[in-house]
């Protein structure tokens, strides 16, 4: 790739022939050489470039860039047979590395400082690459400074970690938490978050939730009562908190825990025989409910995963 004659055309012509490039094309453009590296760097300002975002996953090593009409993968493999463009396909290369959280913060540094795209999503399993994951904290905190949203698993129990995480990391729109939390752990999140996602809750007591005030609340596995819940849609109905909610879904004991939870001042029935489309889930039944500024909520029931109840608001 030494040269690169395109390098000289005239400005208006080399945008025209940039703009045909994928993103990945355009990054290994861009390392040929400095004069090379210049020239991406000035017209990553300029559409469709600009336009590009990054998905960073520290579970499986890899980088994708999102374009208008494209995405591209850059993933790091621990089997060296496997470097080079897949399949020929020059929207997914794969890098050998024996160190692949390295190796994939030194490429996505590389790309960031260059071209300035955002990082619209992290994923990060804490349990996989353990004695990482304190480096690959400081690293976003670093370089990539917020998200809109971070995925974080892991099979450990993960309270020091997921603390670090959010202390350093700013997450701007959504959160799915399926990492292990011991039973007194206190989870502190930024309030300014619209979605929250906690696949393993059963350490999120009622208080907590009822400090929250996201537009999208997902709660699986929790240990919050029928009584509490009670007076979780109660207080909603009085407009004393969760003011922004949207949609909330939390796993119940069973269906039988519904008619505790659901006993509300002037609810009204749904029909049993009536499927009505909300937010484009279809509802059978449920009932619904008004907050005290007219806003009208359905609460209903629907089969969970692994043979769970959901017991589900949606805000009209």
């Amino acid at each position: 790739m030494k040269g690169f004659p395109l390098l000289c055309l005239p400005n208006v012509a080399l945008q025209e022939v940039l703009s045909t490039m994928n993103p990945l094309e355009l990054v290994f453009l861009s390392k040929a050489s400095l004069k090379a590296k210049r020239v991406a760097k000035f017209f990553s300002k300029q559409k469709p470039i600009s336009q590009y975002s990054i998905i960073l996953d520290f579970e499986n090593p890899s980088l994708q860039i999102d374009g208008t009409t494209t995405k591209c993968l850059y993933d790091i493999s621990n089997l060296k047979y496997m470097e080079g463009y897949l399949n020929n396909d020059d929207e997914y290369y794969v890098k050998y590395s024996k160190n692949r959280i390295t190796a994939l913060m030194e490429f996505a540094r590389y790309v960031i400082e260059v071209f300035g795209w955002p990082v619209r999503q992290v994923q990060l399993n804490f349990g996989k690459f353990r004695n990482k994951n304190n480096s690959i904290t400081d690293f976003l905190k670093i370089h990539v400074k917020s998200t809109d949203f971070c995925i974080l698993d892991g099979d450990i129990i993960a309270d020091r970690y997921a603390s670090y995480f959010f202390k350093n990391v700013q997450v701007t729109v959504g959160i799915v938490l399926l990492s292990k939390m011991s039973a007194n752990f206190r989870l502190i999140l930024p309030q300014h978050i619209h979605y929250l996602d906690i696949q393993e809750s059963d350490y999120i007591t009622y208080d907590q939730i009822n400090n929250f005030n996201f537009d999208v609340l997902k709660l699986c596995k929790t240990k919050i009562t029928n009584q509490e819940l009670n007076l979780f849609f109660k207080n909603w109905m009085a407009s004393k908190s969760h003011i922004n909610l949207r949609s909330f879904l939390i796993s119940i004991e069973n269906l039988e825990a519904f008619d505790t939870i659901a006993d509300l001042p002037d609810v009204i029935k749904g029909d049993p025989k009536t499927v009505r489309i909300l937010h484009r889930e279809q509802v059978v039944g449920g009932c619904d409910i008004k907050r005290n500024d007219g806003t009208v909520a359905t609460l209903y029931t629907k089969s969970g995963e692994d043979g769970n109840v959901d017991l589900i608001l949606i805000v009209h």
